[in-house]
């Protein structure tokens, strides 16, 4: 399942031109893959969970300026560590940032 996430409520400068800092982008990806993990455990056990990063690994290809969009997915896992991945776009298609993630669910 794809999380779509835009840009406005983190977006960090008014200027579409100046670019976003490393550490807005690593922010925002993990945002994207907590988001994937909790949609997807609520709609397989129909109760919340508390999501963790374990451990999150990022790439970036190009400065991420102007409008984008950072997207999620689980990839695997099962009821306790789940591996996602996600993926920073501009408007063209382009991945300007890509991660992986592992993240340990439990129940609240």
């Amino acid at each position: 399942m794809n999380t779509p996430m835009s840009d406005a409520p983190m977006r960090q400068a008014a200027e579409p031109q100046t670019p976003w800092t490393r550490s807005a982008v690593m922010a925002r990806l993990d945002a994207a893959m907590t988001e994937a993990v909790e949609c997807n455990f609520q709609q397989r056990f129909e109760r919340e969970h508390a999501v963790e990063a374990v451990d999150v690994h990022i790439s970036f290809m190009r400065a991420v300026t102007g409008q984008t969009e950072a997207t999620a997915k689980v990839v695997g896992g099962g009821k306790t560590l789940v591996f996602c991945e996600a993926q920073w776009l501009d408007p063209q298609g382009q991945v300007l940032a890509r991660a992986l993630g592992t993240y340990r669910v439990r129940p609240r």
